[in-house]
C-alpha cells in the first residue's frame, strides 16, 4: 500500500494528553480519504425514554463495522455517544458503505432506531479551508487513539445533517455486518466518588491551545493533580450482567437464529468466567481486567475536550464554577451532565494489551445531554 493509504498507521504517537492541543502533533489526512459521520436519529427522545444503552451500542457499532472493513489496519475514529466519526481511505469506501448500510438495517430492524450515515470527502473540506487534521494519542495501554482539531469534522457533520440526500449513503443489497467483537456485557459502572460527570468543553479564544491547557491544568488541580483518579472504570467494582440479559441483548446483534446459536457457547463461557470471578485464576484474563482502565476512552479530544469523570459533589461544584467563569469570559462553550453511573461498551478483537478499547459515556445519555447545553450556548 502507498504512504497515502497508510498515513495513520505510520503517524508517530504522543503519550501526554496535553499534547492533543499542540498543532505540531497533527497531520492533514490525504485528500482522497473520506470522513464518515453516523448518528442515531431521534437520540435525545430515545435517551429520555431510557434507551441510552441502545443508543450507545449503535454509536459504537459504527466503529466495529468499519474495523471489519479495515481488518488489521488502524484508522482514525472517535466515539461520540449517539454516533461516531471516522476517516477511511478511498479504496475502502465501497466496502465501508456496504457495512454501514448493513448496520443501519440492523439498527432499524433489531433496535428500532434510525441511523444516519453520511460521507464527505476530505478534498471537499480542504477546498473550503478546513483540512482534516489528525493526531495519534497513545494510551498507557499503548492503544492508539485518534485526536482531531481544526473544525473539519464539525463541518462534515453539519453537511450530512443539512443535506442527507447529497451526503447520505444509499443502501444496495442485503448485507450483514459482524458485531461479534462488540460487547455490552457489563452492568453500568456505579460512581465510587459521588456522581459521574460528562463534560464537553469547546475553546473559543483565538489562542485555543492556551485555553485548553489552562482549563485542563485547573481541572487537574480540582481532581487532586491527577485525572486518572477520576477514571470511572474500576475493575474491582465491575459486574457482569445476568446470563439472561446477555443472551437477550445478543439476539439484537444477530441477523439470524443460526448466527445467534454460534455465539451462545461463547457467551455462556464468558459469563461463567467473569460473573463467577473465575477470571482471577487465569493470568491472561486477570491481566485483561486489570488493564481495562488504561484501555478506556474516558478522556479524549475531537475538536473539543470530552471527558467522563467520577467526582465528588465538591469536585462537581468546582468544575461547574470553573466552566461558568470561563464561559462568562467568552473563552469557552461547555456542556455538563451528571448521573450516578457510566456506561461501558467494549470492542475486543483480542484481550492482548493495546488491542481492545472500551467506549465510555455518562449514564442517562451523558454526551448527548451535555451537547444540548453546549449547542444552546453556541446559539446565543
Amino acid at each position: 500500500m502507498s504512504i497515502t493509504e497508510t498515513f495513520y498507521t505510520q503517524m508517530p504517537c504522543f503519550t501526554e494528553f496535553s499534547k492533543s492541543f499542540d498543532a505540531s502533533n497533527y497531520h492533514a489526512a490525504p485528500r482522497n480519504w473520506w470522513v464518515i459521520i453516523t448518528d442515531v436519529k431521534g437520540s435525545t427522545k430515545a435517551i429520555e425514554n431510557g434507551r441510552y444503552q441502545d443508543v450507545n451500542t449503535i454509536g459504537a457499532a459504527t466503529i466495529a463495522s468499519l474495523q471489519n472493513v479495515m481488518a488489521q489496519e488502524a484508522f482514525p475514529f472517535a466515539f461520540g455517544g449517539d454516533g461516531a466519526t471516522a476517516i477511511i481511505p478511498d479504496y475502502k469506501k465501497q466496502e465501508a458503505e456496504n457495512e454501514l448500510c448493513a448496520l443501519r438495517t440492523l439498527a432499524e430492524s433489531n433496535f428500532g432506531l434510525g441511523l444516519r450515515v453520511g460521507m464527505v470527502s476530505v478534498a471537499e473540506l480542504e477546498d473550503e479551508g478546513l483540512p482534516v487534521l489528525v493526531g495519534k494519542y497513545e494510551l498507557q495501554s499503548r492503544y492508539p487513539m485518534a485526536v482531531f482539531r481544526g473544525g473539519a469534522l464539525t463541518r462534515a457533520e453539519a453537511k450530512v445533517k443539512e443535506s442527507e440526500e447529497k451526503y447520505g449513503v444509499a443502501c444496495h443489497g442485503n448485507n450483514a455486518t459482524d458485531l461479534s467483537k462488540l460487547s455490552c456485557r457489563w452492568q453500568p459502572l456505579k460512581s465510587q466518588n459521588g456522581k459521574i460527570i460528562t463534560l464537553l468543553v469547546q475553546a473559543l479564544h483565538k489562542d485555543k491551545v492556551a485555553t485548553y491547557l489552562q482549563f485542563t491544568k485547573k481541572l487537574e488541580a480540582i481532581m487532586g493533580g491527577n485525572l486518572e483518579t477520576a477514571n470511572p472504570v474500576n475493575p474491582e467494582k465491575m459486574r457482569y450482567r445476568s446470563l439472561s440479559k446477555m443472551l437477550t441483548a445478543e439476539k439484537r446483534f444477530q441477523r439470524s437464529f443460526l448466527s445467534l446459536l454460534g455465539r451462545m457457547a461463547t457467551i455462556v463461557m464468558a459469563w461463567m468466567i467473569f460473573a463467577t470471578n473465575l477470571f482471577k485464576l487465569i493470568p491472561s484474563m486477570r491481566r485483561y481486567m486489570d488493564e481495562n482502565p488504561s484501555h478506556s476512552d474516558y478522556k479524549k479530544f475531537d475538536e473539543m475536550l470530552r471527558m467522563v469523570l467520577d467526582c465528588s459533589q465538591f469536585q462537581i461544584n468546582a468544575i461547574e464554577k470553573l466552566c461558568e467563569e470561563q464561559f462568562a469570559k467568552g473563552t469557552i462553550h461547555y456542556g455538563i451532565h451528571c448521573s450516578h453511573e457510566a456506561l461501558m461498551t467494549c470492542y475486543v478483537p483480542t484481550m492482548n494489551a493495546g488491542e481492545h478499547i472500551h467506549f465510555i459515556d455518562g449514564g442517562d445519555g451523558g454526551y448527548a445531554m451535555a451537547a444540548k447545553q453546549l449547542k444552546a450556548q453556541a446559539k446565543v
